[in-house]
């Protein structure tokens, strides 16, 4: 890992949304697509930071989910709850993120 407050994550699920899709064609060769992901810690960041091994998070970053295991910042996850099915956590997660950036005065032109 990177930093020491980065943490190695398992990946249970991620999603395949058309944006990630159609961003693959322009990442550079050996780059990994994909933005959120939902898995459980399989190493905890090494500065104390975030969640402790076993615990299901989802991440969000800017590329890099569409894999088995992935490293993540710490502040760039939010733990789950064991019931919560991880492909409706990583919808959830697209949708809250979309209303959220849909809802900015900045997008709604005020």
């Amino acid at each position: 890992m990177a930093r020491t407050g980065d943490m190695l994550v398992e990946v249970e699920r991620f999603t395949l949304l058309v944006r990630g899709i159609d961003h693959v064609a322009t990442l550079p060769p050996g780059s990994i697509p994909g933005y959120d992901a939902v898995g459980v810690v399989r190493q905890a960041a090494a500065d104390g930071t975030g969640p402790e091994p076993g615990t299901r998070v989802v991440t969000l970053t800017t590329g890099g989910a569409w894999v088995q295991t992935r490293t993540v910042a710490a502040h760039e996850v939010a733990t789950i709850p064991e019931e919560v099915d991880p492909g409706q956590a990583t919808t959830l997660l697209v949708s809250g993120v979309s209303a959220l950036r849909g809802a900015a005065p900045r997008r709604l032109g005020a």
